[in-house]
Parts: C-alpha cells; sequence; structure tokens
C-alpha cells in the first residue's frame, strides 16, 4: 500500500490520515477478538471479521482513487476526520475509553 502514496509528494495531510486509518484498523481488530470465541461457527467469525476487512477493502480503493484522480486538497482532512469518528463510534459501543494517539516505539527519521 505504501506504493500507492509515495509518488504523492505535496499532499499535506495524507501522513494523518494514513494514521487514523492504522488506529482505526487496530481499534477494528480489537473488536474482532473481542468478539471472537473458541466454538464461532465459520460463518461467524466471517461476520465479525467483516467490518475489519471492509476497512481495509474501502482504504485500497481509496488509496488508489488518490493516484487516478491526482491532488485533492480536502480529501485527506475529511478522510482523517472520517477514520477519527469511526474510531470513537467503535470504542463507545464496545464500551472502551479512547485509543492512544501516539505509540512511542515510533519515532521519526532523522
Amino acid at each position: 500500500m505504501i506504493s500507492l502514496v509515495d509518488q504523492l509528494e505535496g499532499w499535506d495531510g495524507i501522513d494523518a490520515w494514513l494514521d487514523a486509518e492504522r488506529t482505526l484498523g487496530a481499534t477494528l481488530a480489537d473488536q474482532v477478538l473481542a468478539a471472537s470465541r473458541s466454538d464461532d461457527t465459520v460463518e461467524q467469525r466471517v461476520r465479525n471479521l467483516d467490518p475489519l476487512m471492509s476497512w481495509a477493502h474501502v482504504l485500497s480503493q481509496n488509496l488508489r482513487r488518490f493516484r487516478s484522480t491526482g491532488h485533492n486538497a480536502a480529501a485527506p482532512a475529511a478522510l482523517r476526520a472520517n477514520a477519527e469518528e469511526f474510531v470513537r463510534a467503535v470504542c463507545e459501543q464496545n464500551g472502551w475509553g479512547p485509543p492512544p494517539s501516539t505509540n512511542p516505539r515510533i519515532q521519526p527519521l532523522s
């Protein structure tokens, strides 16, 4: 997926959007793990995975769209806000607090 955005130079906000999407993906994965039981049927496992798999599909579609349509300054901010709102909704639905906003193990390259 990185190759889909590596050549989008000058796109302010794309890194912040992708970080919000990473948080959303991790939150959806937590939801899948919380819902999973050892005696789940195959159909139940597929239902549990659907939000995470749908998110991954939409993320890749959005990245491809950026490459094919060109620069749209408002898009990354709108997509970031959408991802952040989705995280809030999933956390609220599951009775969780918000996820951490940073990862101390990840540092910018110098």
